[in-house]
Order: structure tokens, then C-alpha cells, then sequence
């Protein structure tokens, strides 16, 4: 499960969201598939859940995009946005 880091805020526009790192004065953009993962980061659902949830929003197995969605939730760890929740 993942929460948000605390210095991480962000914005909700139009179909983009807009992740701001106070850290470093940075602004990350995403959008579609990324958007809604992104959203779904703080929700207290685990991967596997957020990978089920996305398939059934683009109508795919979850099967065919579960690496694709690790891979982003690892990025987003990578650059300290979010926070792997089960190691606190």
C-alpha cells in the first residue's frame, strides 16, 4: 500500500494533474493511465488492486498492463512521490 510523500502536493487540471516535489521546486505532468494511477496511490489499495482498478477503467487484463503499472508505481517510489505505506 502507498500513501503520498508529505512534501508532494498536487493539482488536479483540466486531464492532467500536477505533482509538485516542495523538495526541489519540481512539477511533474501526467496524464491518462499515469493520472489515474497517480490518484489511486493514496487510496490504501495495494498494487495488485490498483492494477485490477485500472484494467476495468481502460478494459484490459490485468494480465496485458500488470508490468507496465509496476513499473510506473516503482517510478513514482524511485522519485520519492509516493511511499510504500507497509514500511512504516
Amino acid at each position: 500500500m502507498y500513501k503520498y510523500a508529505p512534501y508532494i502536493s498536487f493539482n488536479i487540471m483540466n486531464e492532467k494533474v500536477y505533482i509538485i516535489d516542495e523538495r526541489a521546486s519540481t512539477v511533474f505532468s501526467l496524464e491518462g493511465v499515469a493520472k489515474e494511477v497517480w490518484k489511486l496511490c493514496d487510496k490504501n489499495i495495494d498494487l495488485e488492486s490498483i492494477v485490477k482498478h485500472i484494467a476495468k477503467i481502460y478494459q484490459m487484463s490485468s494480465e496485458e498492463i500488470s508490468k507496465d503499472i509496476q513499473d510506473l508505481v516503482l517510478e513514482f517510489n524511485k522519485l520519492e512521490l509516493i511511499m510504500d505505506d507497509s514500511n512504516y
